[in-house]
């Protein structure tokens, strides 16, 4: 499923996401938001969150639409069985997820290379995958199939 609208319920609508893919753009006020262990939430989405609750991942959070932002004011929780899925390219462009709260992260972090050329000694950092002004992980392993050819 794709929205690219707005969707709007801070007082009384917390998204679920149960299964499957769903992409999402535009900004998105609610109350709360949660991604299943069997859904994918991805898009350049901005979730606006009532102050005390969090957008929480069981499932996966790919940011952007290929390489892009997410963006949640609020708190991100990742569980054990979340994972994030971060793309990036050989101009050293990666997806990011930005919160303006706190983010306690648990899971996988899974790297996927874009379709490019990458020379021997090209590198990312994933230390700006995630910009969050408070920050607690618990060891995330780090998964990467090898980047696809051109």
């Amino acid at each position: 499923m794709a929205y690219a609208g707005n969707i709007r319920g801070s007082t009384n609508l917390t998204l679920a996401f149960d299964g499957g893919h769903t992409r999402l753009t535009g900004r998105h006020a609610v109350h709360g938001a949660t991604v299943q262990p069997s859904a994918t939430l991805s898009g350049t989405a901005h979730f606006d969150l009532t102050p005390g609750t969090a957008l929480e991942n069981a499932g996966t959070i790919a940011p952007g639409n290929s390489v892009g932002r997410m963006t949640i004011n609020g708190d991100y929780r990742q569980t054990s069985t979340g994972r994030l899925h971060a793309e990036f390219d050989a101009a050293g462009t990666h997806d990011v997820i930005a919160v303006n709260g706190r983010v306690d992260l648990a899971g996988t972090l899974e790297l996927a290379a874009e379709p490019d050329w990458y020379s021997s000694t090209w590198a990312v950092s994933t230390g700006s995958l995630i910009e969050a002004p408070q920050l607690t992980a618990t060891l995330m392993p780090c998964v990467s199939p090898p980047p696809p050819q051109p």
